[in-house]
């Protein structure tokens, strides 16, 4: 085909008048090209061509292609319009050979083109495509061709060459070499230490592999094992959509964070929306902002109608991090129009997800929203496992879309979970015989489901261990493992429960300080709460809405609402749990105390019995010297403690008007010593650890025991190293709520332990707890009876959760083994190493002129960015849209000069603040990015010392990268090795030696770089013993695959026996106007599960691919 023609036919000849590329000229053999100019031009084809200078020669043609196709060989006379100036081309000729005359333009140009040949100067073919790589001869570095040009018979190339563009001869370029085998490696000039560590980092993070975890140690907060299982769903399962179903507590917007973290590094997390309750907004920009370096933007409605407007014109940027309020994103009428304009997210974080109940329309529309345009969806709640829960049923349809549907989906996908419960239990047991666990794997087999489970390995795993009566509970994590891959639910939802989770915790010992007001104190409070009664019942105020934050401020620091009587302070924010009801605290600005009230208030002003009882106990033996936490509801309280300790001790106080700068700098000093105690409100603490304390005291208490479980939270959590926590508790037996509250915590238990399973249910059941404290219009014996109402509730909602904890795990799947998955994965170096990165860095910057300097006692990484690298981390934020803070600090630090210091420990950098390097930072993404891909690091011979599993020796160590396709794709680095000296295969201790190394930056060169003389056959035998492994690893997945893709199509066709069965006994009640539709659903059904079927069949072919990276002669020392 000829610059745009149709197909041109072999033994033709034509005319075209375009010259501009003749690279299309592929259609058959090029012959001779003749060009006609006043000087050389690139044709754009790589084929040895003639130039003929045209002020030399009269020519008369027009200008344009007069060429020739002659069996299947071309020929082209080429007229520059720059030789016939003012001549214009001729229409587009083609003619067959047979019908052509002496007047056909393609005959007249094949005379005039041997007429001139001989005369015409041969251009020789340029070396180098117009666009690609090469790499410079007098610098060995690669640079980018952006265009060629001919100049006489000479060519040359503009090159982006170190950040800048010059022109260069083609004899200044060489081009890029193919990879050599894997067997010659051996003679390649072995590598730095940091040259090849570098190489295995950017393998990790390039290829995105799957069994490595990018989000371990480098986030500024304290991680649990146990909050890497989202991370390890989403690496082995390939799951995008789960539950995260933890215990309140548990630190579900950690594992939220980790999540994102991963993804992050992985390049798979661009755009993202975090949808949470409005109260919850500045929490979760909080937390993702100091702790995972996340800068989420709060949208409102005006900011979700300006994306709309980008997406009608095609500019929404390319990465963004916003939070959403459910209540917001849940009436905004737009929703629609975003899905038609293909809105698309990377990930969503719901929070609180149990809120988008499918009851009303907007909910339904909000949950199918984000699961219809969201790659990735995270759905956070504490809702009880509980099968007839309509809110779990819910949650799940949001994340198996077209999978469970309605309630009996549900039951489908956990029918034979019972047998499979009972034989996880069993694991452990030794009194329980393999006839009765084989009894439970038949019952297994003949479920729904069973004959697509009797195919999976894990079923098989099972038959095998079951087969004969010689178990033992050395195999329960064989047994727990494959019980936990058959699990119908075990890659959407995620659990935690605080027992399984805290074996050593500290003991909480509770001391209650009950305070006995002197009598002016005491008559102060009952005439305030007269009035304040009085004050409702004559302007109709609710006493819920008008009493609530006066009488708790009373409760609180009566000298603080002395002062709001006396109008000597303003009525201040709320910060704890009744912030959501504090709407009425400001009416009494209006309003005129009476004499009686003014007159106690004065007196109250001149003494204060529970402070006094306050420093009388910080005095106490017990409780003198603790780093302590002070916590109140309210700033009016906050502020006076503040005033009056600050004359004794050295105080700080945290609440939600203090910036996050100063909140940090308040935490370093705080754990520094600085200071002895810290007196806070509930929303400044929250995603705070304050495990460094040992005592908290409840200076007033809250009307909710899930905020008191919060409050002890910060303290009682990992890394408290006080065997006791200290709890003091302020009660005042003349006010209203001390009657109640303390009869209510009592029974619950919260102040002895974690109330766990109990917080879920028994947060309902608190939710008035307000009305019955306020109301007055109760008689004692109505009151009483209300309290006991309560009582009676707190006892059943225990009966609740034990029932619960029963009854979930048929929901749930036991996943201890993803803590042992972390804890195993860390220990053979699976993961992103702080130093790890800091080589990365590093070598990069040696690259591109700048300097990396690791300093490794203070845990820090200088990096000096020379001007080559500034132009790539621009380069890369431009193409990737990239805008944070991060990114700002990074290129400001690049224009001004200044030193880049970068934190290398999470600890750190969590306690006393900095920068952290992690797998999402702007240096490591442009430095895994932007590397010399002919210089790869192929071989090196380098220490390291060894540990328990791996001996001291000379071990030679293959690396390799697969890649597998299927249902559930990975990507994972494989090593064989051997010891040189004895020959014996030491595959698994030395790979993992290597990757820990690698991981903790323990790579050092070798004091002797002499190749061992067996090197080359065994590097024969580990190349062999790589592809022996592939072929045998493909073979096993396979057939894993088949049995997963025979289990979707087993429940794609039951989930559509459902459906059918439900919309035919429909059909059978409907009326005649109603049966089409209810026809209708059936035919989209039987569409739905068609699709499903054929999406299925698209992932029957699956392969594993090995590419061999490097060799490495390692000796451990």
């Amino acid at each position: 085909m000829l610059m745009g023609a149709t197909m041109v036919a072999d033994n033709s000849c034509g005319y075209h008048p375009q010259i501009s590329d003749l690279s299309s000229l592929d259609g058959g053999a090029i012959g001779r090209v003749l060009l006609v100019a006043p000087r050389s031009k690139d044709l754009g084809v790589d084929h040895q061509y003639r130039v003929l200078h045209s002020p030399d020669h009269d020519v008369s043609l027009r200008p344009g292609v007069y060429w020739a196709k002659v069996d299947n060989e071309w020929n082209a006379l080429v007229i520059d319009p720059d030789a016939v100036p003012g001549r214009t081309p001729r229409p587009v000729e083609e003619v067959a050979l047979s019908d052509a005359d002496e007047n056909s333009l393609g005959v007249v140009g094949m005379e005039w083109l041997d007429e001139w040949w001989e005369s015409a100067r041969p251009i020789t073919p340029p070396a180098f495509p117009s666009s690609g790589g090469a790499i410079s001869r007098s610098s060995g570095r690669d640079v980018i061709i952006i265009r060629r040009q001919l100049t006489g018979a000479n060519w040359s190339y503009l090159v982006r060459q170190d950040g800048r563009m010059v022109t260069v001869s083609e004899s200044d370029l060489a081009p890029i070499p193919e990879v050599s085998e894997a067997t010659s490696w051996l003679c390649h000039k072995p590598a730095a230490a940091q040259s090849f560590s570098a190489m295995v980092t950017r393998a990790k993070l390039n290829r995105g592999v799957t069994d490595a975890l990018f989000s371990y140690g480098v986030t500024k907060t304290i991680i649990n094992p146990f909050q890497f299982k989202p991370v390890l769903k989403y690496l082995d399962s390939s799951m995008e959509r789960m539950l995260i179903a933890d215990e309140v507590g548990l630190g579900k917007t950690i594992e939220a964070g980790l999540l994102w973290t991963e993804m992050a590094a992985r390049g798979q997390a661009n755009r993202v929306i975090v949808v949470c309750p409005a109260a919850l907004v500045p929490k979760w920009q909080r937390e993702m902002s100091e702790r995972f370096g996340f800068t989420l933007v709060h949208y409102t409605t005006p900011d979700l109608r300006r994306l709309v407007e980008q997406l009608e014109s095609g500019t929404v940027p390319q990465t963004f991090a916003v939070v959403v309020s459910l209540q917001t994103f849940r009436a905004f009428d737009g929703l629609e129009h975003m899905e038609e304009l293909n809105f698309g997210l990377d990930l969503c974080i719901v929070d609180e997800a149990h809120q988008m109940r499918n009851q009303g329309t907007a909910s339904l529309r909000l949950g199918l929203f984000l699961r219809d345009v969201s790659g990735s969806l995270v759905l956070l709640s504490a809702t009880p496992l509980n099968l007839g829960n309509r809110d779990l049923l819910s949650m799940i349809r949001l994340i198996m879309p077209g999978e469970v549907e309605s309630q009996a989906d549900l039951e489908l996908r956990i029918d034979h979970h019972g047998p499979l419960q009972a034989l996880r239990r069993s694991a452990t047991d030794p009194n329980i015989s393999n006839l009765l666990r084989r009894q439970w794997l038949l019952k297994i087999a003949g479920s729904r489901m069973g004959r697509a489970l009797r195919e999976r390995a894990a079923f098989k795993d099972l038959q095998s261990l079951l087969a004969h009566d010689d178990y033992t509970v050395a195999s329960a994590p064989v047994l727990r493992d494959a019980c936990n891959q058959l699990h119908g639910l075990s890659s959407a939802i995620t659990r935690t429960r605080k027992s399984e989770v805290h074996a050593t915790r500290a003991v909480r010992e509770a001391k209650n300080a009950e305070v006995t007001w002197t009598a002016n104190e005491q008559a102060f409070y009952d005439v305030y709460v007269e009035w304040l009664r009085q004050i409702a019942t004559e302007r109709n105020i609710p006493t819920n809405f008008a009493l609530q934050m006066p009488l708790r401020l009373a409760s609180s620091c009566l000298p603080a609402a002395a002062k709001q009587v006396l109008g000597l302070a303003a009525d201040q924010a709320v910060d704890g749990d009744a912030a959501s009801t504090a709407r009425g605290s400001s009416f009494l600005a209006s309003e005129r105390p009476p004499s009686d009230v003014r007159s106690l208030a004065e007196k109250v002003l001149r003494t204060d019995t529970k402070f006094e009882a306050f420093t009388e106990a910080l005095a106490s033996p017990e409780m003198a010297g603790r780093t302590t936490l002070v916590f109140t509801f309210s700033r009016n309280t906050l502020d006076y403690l503040h005033r009056r300790l600050s004359q004794t001790h050295r105080v700080a106080v945290l609440h939600g008007g203090i910036a996050s700068e100063e909140r940090e700098s308040i935490m370093k000093r705080f754990r520094a010593g600085a200071f002895e105690m810290v007196i806070a409100t509930r929303v400044a603490s929250e995603g705070l650890d304050f495990e460094f304390c040992s005592m908290i005291v409840n200076y007033d208490l809250p009307w909710n025991p899930m905020e008191i479980e919060q409050r002890i939270g910060r303290l009682d959590r990992i890394g408290q190293t006080s065997d006791k926590i200290l709890i003091l508790n302020f009660s005042t037996p003349g006010t209203i709520e001390s009657r109640i509250l303390e009869r209510l915590l009592d029974r619950v238990g919260v102040f002895e332990h974690s109330i766990g399973e109990l917080e879920p249910i028994l947060a309902e059941k608190f939710e008035n707890l307000a009305d019955l404290v306020v109301d007055f219009h109760l008689t004692t014996d109505e009151r009483e009876r209300r309290i006991n109402e309560a009582i009676a509730a707190v006892e059943q909602g225990k009966l609740d959760a034990a029932e619960l904890e029963e009854s979930s795990s048929k929901l749930q799947a036991e996943d201890q083994f993803g803590i042992k998955s972390v804890e195993e994965r860390i220990s053979q170096g699976r993961y992103l190493g702080q130093i790890e990165l800091a080589h990365l860095v590093a070598d990069w910057a040696r690259l591109r002129g700048g300097s990396a300097v690791i300093n490794r006692h203070d845990r820090t990484l200088r990096v000096e960015i020379s001007q080559e690298m500034l132009v790539k981390i621009v380069e890369w934020r431009r193409d990737q849209g990239v805008t944070s803070a991060e990114v700002t600090r990074v290129e400001g630090a690049g224009r001004t000069k200044a030193p880049l210091i970068m934190c290398l420990d999470a600890e750190e950098a969590r306690v006393n603040g900095g920068s952290l390097l992690n797998g999402h930072h702007p240096l490591v993404r442009v430095a895994s990015e932007d590397y010399e891909r002919h210089h790869i690091p192929r071989f090196a011979v380098l220490r390291t010392a060894g540990g328990s599993e791996c001996a001291r020796g000379t071990y030679l160590i293959a690396v390799a990268a697969t890649e597998w396709k299927g249902l559930r794709p990975t990507s994972e680095l494989w090593t064989e090795a051997v010891d040189l000296t004895s020959g014996r295969g030491m595959t698994e201790e030395a790979g993992a030696l290597l990757m820990t190394a690698v991981a903790s930056g323990a790579l050092e060169r070798a004091d002797e770089v002499d190749i061992h003389p067996d090197a080359d056959a065994y590097c024969e035998q580990l190349l062999a013993d790589l592809e022996r492994r592939r072929h045998d690893e493909q073979a096993k997945r396979r057939q894993e695959n088949d049995a997963l893709i025979l289990e979707r199509r087993v429940r794609a066709e039951e989930v559509f026996e459902n459906h059918r069965r439900s919309i035919e006994e429909r059909i059978r009640e409907a009326t005649a106007k109603t049966v089409r539709m209810f026809e209708g659903q059936l035919r989209r059904a039987e569409e739905r599960r068609n699709d499903a079927l054929a999406r299925i069949g698209d992932s029957a072919h699956s392969s594993l691919a090995l590419e061999n990276l490097a060799l490495l002669q390692l000796e451990v020392i």
